[in-house]
């Protein structure tokens, strides 16, 4: 796409925010983006549509680095820099997120240990402020917003293009699967293989207390080793390979497609709900024929047609390395769902006030629990809010793509409210902007018609997608 058409689009977005800035319109904007992975509940204020910003602009090999428009999706973005055989240094797993969202929603992945946050890998974003105005953002220029608009929810401006660095990519990811016996044990290992030069990703899976499994991974172009996919619709889901591991260690070469996008069949395991909850029985037959459905962009779907999201716990908490085993413990006996994700990160300590991973340790942990246990259900709101609140007690940070449950108060305790309203003062933000706790706020709970939603999502949805 030329940069022409991309400037043409800047300026009818640029005047329908300017004309909105000097209006008297009381409604504050926010931004349509054709989709989602937020599992928040969707709000009816006043749109501007920017779902056509989904072109890439320019890859340059010499030069490393992609230009892209916020709706760029990560399966779109890997597939384009794969031709020159280079690839992002963070890959969110989930292939329709997009560039824009997780720069916004502060998104990490398994090579995260080494690099940070995607927001840690992009040198400058193209941003239209909230009385029109455009800006090139940086390290160098307007710093304080081009570290502050991670996390923001697009309560600081509108992202419209990003240039994120690349490295050199190859053919397969050399994948070993470790196992361990304990929280304490995976903690260990995970900290002492983070400091390994030669891995280029590293996560791990709690099967429960006592049965984990650490995952990491080496770019490589050797095929000495037993190639394994986990796109293809026989495949298993990649936790389900993963819990198999019986040997230690164990290896295998993966596609790097297949690796980087290796949780989207299955959402991980959140797939596994989705077959009870349609009415659906959950066996090979099932699989094979529904498994458009376990995939991460239809789960999502589900979620908001069938207005569900709160019968699960669905959180992303960061906490330092030497606090996650109290919230693994935490969680086993007053949640107790499983598995866990456990995904390291590297800290930042630039001014990314909102973002998770603003927290003064060398090496955070986002714990992700997902699921739904009759403690839970019991009282939904409540397990959240005490969660919260552990959460403040142990220094974490919580990603707030999901349910959050903090009063304005609570919020402000936790993240620097002075900083945050003269950012959005200096840059227009806070005329017709929302503000990130409005935009992330939850309050109380939410019922759909379930029947409906059914209808919906199985009838209504697919015929409106076919005639776009």
């Amino acid at each position: 796409m030329s940069l022409d058409l991309h400037n043409k689009k800047i300026e009818v977005v640029s005047e329908e925010i300017r004309k909105y800035f000097l209006s008297d319109k009381k409604d504050k904007i926010r931004f349509y983006h054709g989709s989602t992975n937020s599992t928040r509940p969707n709000s009816n204020s006043s749109y501007i549509d920017i779902s056509s910003f989904d072109e890439i602009l320019e890859i340059s090999a010499s030069g490393l680095y992609a230009l892209v428009e916020p709706k760029v999706s990560m399966e779109t973005l890997v597939k384009a820099t794969l031709k020159l055989g280079l690839i992002p240094l963070v890959v969110m797993e989930f292939p329709k997120i997009t560039c824009g969202g997780a720069i916004n929603g502060a998104s990490l992945e398994s090579s995260s240990f080494k690099y940070g946050q995607l927001s840690d890998t992009c040198t400058e974003y193209e941003i239209i402020l909230g009385n029109g105005e455009k800006i090139i953002a940086s390290k160098e220029n307007h710093q304080d917003i081009f570290y502050g608009i991670s996390g923001s929810y697009g309560s600081l401006g509108l992202i419209t293009s990003i240039k994120l660095r690349l490295t050199q990519a190859k053919k397969y990811i050399k994948t070993t699967y470790l196992l361990v016996a304990s929280f304490q044990e995976a903690l260990d290992l995970i900290k002492k293989l983070s400091q390994d030069r030669d891995l280029n990703y590293l996560d791990a899976i709690m099967y429960s207390s006592s049965h984990g499994v650490i995952i990491t991974g080496e770019r490589s172009d050797i095929s000495n080793l037993p190639i394994k996919t986990y796109s293809k619709i026989r495949d298993l889901w990649f936790y389900e390979r993963a819990q198999k591991v019986t040997t230690i260690p164990e290896e295998e070469l993966v596609p790097i497609q297949d690796y980087l996008f290796r949780y989207n069949r299955g959402g991980f395991w959140m797939g596994e709900f989705a077959f009870p909850l349609l009415g659906i029985p959950n066996n090979k037959i099932t699989r094979f024929l529904f498994n458009g459905y376990a995939k991460t962009h239809k789960l999502y779907e589900a979620l908001h047609t069938l207005n569900v999201s709160q019968e699960y716990f669905l959180q992303d908490i960061y906490f330092p390395l030497n606090e996650t085993l109290a919230c693994l413990e935490y969680n086993d006996k007053e949640v107790g769902i499983y598995p866990l994700w456990l995904c390291p990160v590297k800290s930042t300590s630039t001014e990314q006030k909102l973002s998770p991973h603003y927290i003064d340790s060398d090496l955070l942990i986002d714990v992700g629990i997902w699921g739904q246990t009759p403690k839970y259900l019991a009282n939904p709101i409540g397990v959240n809010k005490k969660f919260e609140q552990f959460t403040k007690d142990h220094n974490g940070r919580k990603m707030l793509y999901a349910h959050a449950y903090y009063s304005e108060s609570e919020f402000w305790e936790i993240y620097n409210n002075s900083w945050y309203i003269s950012l959005r003062k200096k840059y227009f933000a806070d005329k017709i902007f929302p503000d990130v706790w409005s935009k992330t706020h939850v309050s109380g709970y939410i019922r759909g018609n379930r029947w409906k939603g059914f209808l919906k999502y199985f009838f209504v949805n697919p015929i409106k997608n076919k005639y776009k």
